[in-house]
């Protein structure tokens, strides 16, 4: 199964990196990102529904 296999290299990986700072780098990151997409899609649904309004 390659699927398995991939996840045994992930948490491989993952097990490599929490001992350094790279995993916490990554995790914020991933967390920004995650804020600004969050943000956009805010902003694009309250644009749906001004304009909905009119």
């Amino acid at each position: 199964m390659n699927i398995q296999k991939d996840i045994n290299i992930c948490f491989e990986k993952l097990k490599e990196l929490q001992e350094s700072d790279e995993l916490i780098d990554a995790l914020n990151q991933l967390q920004i990102q995650n804020k600004i997409f969050y943000q956009l899609v805010r902003r694009k649904n309250e644009e749906k529904i001004s304009n909905n309004k009119k």
